[in-house]
């Protein structure tokens, strides 16, 4: 029992230790990324410090968040070309399935899919494990955090389902609006002083990581994301995060909110404990797959963490489409394609009772 204990620590650390990149292939029809890693030894890390927390712990062992592939993100022409090297794993509910989804694709539910990993597939025999939702932030979500347990090779579908097959294109299409661009604001606020990390409860290290990465997994959608309507109902209520370059943040913002970097800034090194642990954190970028991952982190770390469902997109998209014609989406149709789909039950390995 313990040289299993002592192995899956060992393995948990795949998911974010790229310490040594070797090499990175990307290209259209290949899988995107190669990567070689050189590993370090979990037990002489925790045996060296026991009091370590999960903030540090994740620094210490590669940094994942500053990492090329955070957000974990994969397209759906990738998937067209090596599905079948791909273990694909559809989290939408069982009749959304069912009206259509990708070929070899299973449906578990959010709250199995840890189960799943250990006991009905081999996910060491993929060389890559994706996340398919409805509309794209929700997979990033979790394939973000089953890095978290050693899933080094997980990734979201960018757009989810909807980017795969125009039938779901209204998955998208209904988060878009431009109805507060005359609210924002071109003049953010500074970064509050250094500050505490979020305290959680003292268990075994492994038992707190296992749990913190077990119980947001298992999250609602409800949870996890907030509309742009809330927030801007009473910005004030929220510690306002912006996700994105200073170029993007001083064209317009939502008023009150400090800009972070992507991938530098909140690095257990760097700004991390500047976050507020008392005030529910808002988290923005371009349409909501950036900061999804970054909340997904925090949560790990017990900040009360939210993402804006499809960012800026989601408040100022013809806005932003002016000075940004690469982000901002104003047509859906630019996004999605008519990639085969399997009506039915097929390979339905868990049925999902609907995580949201």
């Amino acid at each position: 029992m313990h040289i299993l204990i002592y192995k899956r620590m060992k393995n948990i650390l795949f998911g974010f230790i790229a310490l040594f990149s070797i090499a990175i292939i990307q290209g259209c029809g290949k899988s995107d990324e190669n990567i070689l890693v050189k590993t370090l030894n979990v037990d002489s890390l925790v045996q060296k410090d026991s009091n370590l927390s999960l903030a540090e712990f994740v620094y210490k062992s590669g940094d994942f968040i500053t990492k090329k592939d955070f957000p974990p993100l994969i397209h759906a022409t990738d998937i067209l070309y090596n599905k079948s090297n791909f273990l694909l794993i559809d989290i939408r509910s069982a009749s959304e399935y069912e009206k259509g989804h990708i070929e070899g694709s299973y449906n578990v539910d959010r709250k199995e899919i840890l189960s799943f990993l250990k006991t009905k597939v081999n996910p060491a025999e993929y060389e890559k494990i994706v996340i398919i939702d409805d509309f794209g932030p929700t997979g990033v979500y979790v394939a973000t955090l089953l890095r978290f347990m050693g899933y080094n090779n997980s990734f979201g579908l960018k757009f989810g389902i909807a980017t795969w097959n125009k039938q779901f294109s209204e998955n998208i299409a209904k988060n878009l609006s431009n109805k507060f661009a005359s609210q924002i604001d071109t003049v953010g606020l500074a970064r509050p002083k250094f500050g505490a990390l979020p305290l959680l409860q003292q268990k075994p290290f492994m038992d707190l990581l296992n749990e913190q990465v077990k119980k947001n997994i298992e999250r609602p959608d409800s949870q996890i994301f907030i509309t742009a309507d809330d927030v801007f109902k009473e910005p004030s209520k929220y510690f306002l995060l912006s996700y994105w370059s200073e170029a993007k943040f001083v064209k317009g913002h939502i008023p009150g909110s400090v800009r972070y970097d992507i991938r530098a800034d909140l690095s257990y090194s760097m700004n991390l404990k500047t976050l507020p642990i008392n005030k529910k954190i808002v988290v923005y970028c371009n349409t909501g797959h950036q900061a999804i991952a970054l909340v997904a982190y925090l949560r790990l770390l017990g900040y009360d963490a939210v993402s804006i469902l499809y960012g800026a997109n989601s408040f100022m998209n013809v806005e932003f489409a002016k000075n940004f014609e690469e982000a901002g989406i104003t047509d859906v149709n630019t996004l999605t394609a008519d990639f085969p789909l399997i009506v039915g039950k097929t390979r339905n390995a868990i049925v999902s009772a609907s995580a949201n």
